[in-house]
């Protein structure tokens, strides 16, 4: 895999930004870092060593950043009858590095796999431990599958808007990808260019835009744009593989 010196613009939150450019420059692209998301915690440890108090078969965390907010509450918990699900690898490897155990991560790294595939029975209690701004899919779902759920929001995601003159900066000239690792870094990506008086359709002509799954690629196409690049693999590694594949593409 090469990115053959592309500028790739990473979106991703602040503390998550880093850890993205240095996947970037290992396969010999070249970074430029806008992170337009803040990730905050709740204040949700009261609630949540309530719930603890009850028992549950499934705890469900949907990202890395439901990880480093509420495992260090959880992990003390639990009992053998509690399984542990990661929606993928980057999320199963947090859990696993603050010293917890995954059982179950599905093929392909969503929610819906999850709410498909989550071998629950009638019943079972389920607890999601999620960001506030997560949509209620997989909770119905679950539901629907029978089982009792309840849902914890444990962070918040706000959007870092920018003074217009910074956003310049940072988007001219356009970098050849833009990448979105969520709806989210899409929805405060777009608010930017338009506080600074940028017009999306602008920028898009010129950059690539590179999105982790389908989720992220049904916010782009409901504002009226397509992305040209769509992961397989839900995943950072996944992302800069299909943009690799693009770039060979392009080449031949």
């Amino acid at each position: 895999m090469t990115l053959d010196n592309a500028r790739i613009l990473i979106t991703r939150p602040a503390h998550q930004v880093d850890e993205f450019a240095r996947l970037v420059e290992k396969y010999g692209g070249i970074p430029v870092k806008f992170p337009v998301l803040e990730i905050k915690p709740l204040d949700f440890e009261k609630s949540l060593k309530e719930e603890l108090k009850k028992s549950y078969r499934w705890i469900v965390f949907t990202s890395v950043n439901g990880v480093r907010f509420s495992f260090k509450h959880v992990k003390d918990r639990f009992t053998p009858e509690i399984k542990i699900c990661a929606i993928g690898p980057a999320t199963a490897r947090a859990i696993e590095e603050m010293g917890g155990r995954v059982d179950f991560v599905p093929d392909k790294y969503v929610s819906s796999e999850i709410a498909r595939l989550l071998p629950i029975k009638e019943g079972d209690r389920v607890l999601l431990l999620r960001a506030k701004i997560a949509p209620s899919d997989l909770r119905k779902e679950l539901i629907h599958k029978g089982a009792e759920v309840v849902e914890i929001p444990v962070y918040d995601t706000v959007e870092k808007i920018y003074p217009p003159e910074e956003v310049q900066k940072k988007i001219f000239p356009v970098p050849d990808f833009i990448t979105f690792t969520s709806s989210s870094t899409f929805r405060a990506f777009i608010k930017n260019l338009e506080n600074a008086g940028i017009e999306p359709q602008e920028i898009f002509r010129e950059g690539k835009i590179a999105v982790i799954g389908p989720v992220t690629a049904q916010a782009v196409r409901s504002s009226g744009f397509e992305p040209d690049v769509i992961a397989k693999e839900h995943t950072l590694e996944g992302l800069l593989k299909a943009i690799s594949a693009f770039l060979k593409e392009v080449r031949v």
